[in-house]
């Protein structure tokens, strides 16, 4: 019985409360505009030169339709870069997605249209009024 009067009382474990994990400041949609305005604006002046030497009358409203999509991009990009392993899975899959609906419209448009290749879906077939051999020069 004198073991007994030797043990001393369990103390109770007090669980320490977990410190809150530190969350990132909250961006505000200036900020975002302001991180995001230099790449927008390039982006935009490209899609409107590329529409304006193309198709003069709906440059304005292509490029006003790429600067939306491109914001809307940007956004999501953030979203997935927040989502650590499963966002940069999710970015390689739009990529490969994005890949291969490109070559898959690239391939069945230049069928059904006969063309052999890109480069007379691009430049134009010969004899045509959309012809432009000056272009294989550049």
């Amino acid at each position: 019985m004198i073991k007994d009067k030797d043990k001393k009382p369990k103390e109770k474990k007090v669980k320490q409360p977990k410190e809150p994990k530190p969350k990132a400041p909250a961006v505000s949609w200036g900020e975002r505009l302001s991180n995001y305005i230099c790449p927008m604006l390039l982006g935009g002046s490209v899609c409107f030169s590329v529409v304006y030497v193309l198709y003069r009358p709906f440059a304005p409203f292509y490029t006003a339709v790429f600067l939306v999509a491109e914001l809307m991009l940007f956004l999501l990009f953030d979203k997935l870069k927040s989502i650590k392993i499963l966002g940069g899975l999710l970015y390689l899959l739009m990529l490969v997605g994005a890949w291969f609906g490109s070559m898959f419209m690239l391939m069945t448009e230049s069928a059904a249209m006969g063309w052999g290749s890109a480069m007379t879906w691009f430049y134009g077939e010969e004899g045509s009024m959309t012809y432009h051999p000056g272009f294989l020069n550049a």
